[in-house]
């Protein structure tokens, strides 16, 4: 039977576990921590020390009721029965009670002898899968009605140490049925420390105008990522020319009525293919073509020339 007691600096005495205040026979153990590899300038904020005798484990995690652990730190403890060899794992966590470092030590304990074990925190800690995706965001621009854009790679890493659980993939958002994603590379993989997976996702609108989306990634361990899709419906380039008509009256032979200017707009979503001004008819003859600014090039959506 294990009893605790939490001492900093031998100054503050937490009694812990069973049979506190009948100390007779028992013998001490006394944990001393160092700092190790944890930067003087990174705050622990707690202790969690395992103790293990002859198969008899024993746990608890010690936080100052207010404040970081000052290290080195002292944890007593109290053994009621057995001796032999005992293995101590102390983990320093911070704040968010991530792991920072961690120490063993084994020592050989003598009944009613007093054992000192110091343990010093040299080991990185192993950091727990966490995902992460390379695009957090992405714009499609503009895209036809019914017609997919080019497919965009997204890359989902697990950046922490240790295996990450199985991957769920799913497409949300008010217009999620604009996008088509192709995720059964990643869908419930689970992916290994530093390894990575892509899905691909396409914008195909339904309707006109402004559509959003989010991919959503979720693993357990490993968390939740997101990344925002939007994009825009358009309808295709639409030339309208105006006036849609016009009568240039009566002209003399071998003379030349007044010209008349002519607009073209693009009146559709997206930009048109390069236009062509001609002239067509059974009196193209009578009819010849001025300044145009118009042909050799793309008229941008609500452009004119």
């Amino acid at each position: 039977m294990l009893r605790a007691r939490w001492l900093v600096g031998l100054l503050m005495v937490l009694g812990l576990g069973v049979g506190c205040g009948d100390d007779g026979g028992g013998t001490y153990v006394v944990v001393e921590v160092q700092r190790g590899i944890i930067p003087a300038t990174t705050a622990v904020r707690s202790l969690h020390v395992e103790l293990d005798l002859g198969g008899q484990p024993f746990q608890h995690t010690f936080t100052p009721p207010s404040g970081d652990v000052t290290l080195p730190a002292r944890v007593g403890f109290l053994i009621r029965t057995g001796a032999g060899a005992l293995a101590v794992r102390v983990t320093a966590r911070d704040a968010a009670a991530s792991a920072l470092a961690i120490g063993t030590k084994t020592a050989i304990v003598e009944r009613g002898v007093t054992t000192t074990v110091t343990v010093a925190l040299d080991t990185a800690a192993t950091a727990p899968a966490h995902l992460v995706i390379d695009r957090t965001s992405h714009d499609f621009g503009d895209a036809l009605l019914s017609t997919a854009s080019s497919p965009v790679s997204f890359s989902i890493e697990n950046d922490g140490g240790q295996p990450s659980g199985a991957l769920a993939l799913t497409l949300g958002g008010a217009d999620a049925s604009s996008f088509n994603l192709s995720g059964a590379a990643c869908q419930g993989l689970t992916l290994a420390a530093g390894a990575s997976c892509a899905v691909t996702i396409s914008f195909a609108p339904g309707s006109a105008g402004i559509r959003t989306a989010s991919l959503t990634v979720t693993a357990d361990p490993g968390g939740t990522v997101v990344s925002s899709l939007t994009g825009r419906g358009a309808l295709p380039g639409s030339l309208g020319v105006l006036p849609a008509s016009h009568a240039f009256g009566g002209a003399a032979t071998g003379t030349q009525s007044a010209p008349q200017t002519f607009t073209v707009s693009n009146n559709g979503g997206v930009s048109t293919s390069s236009v062509m001004v001609a002239l067509t008819g059974s009196d193209l003859g009578q009819f010849s073509l001025g300044t145009d600014t118009c042909s050799g090039a793309p008229l941008a959506a609500a452009a004119t020339c």
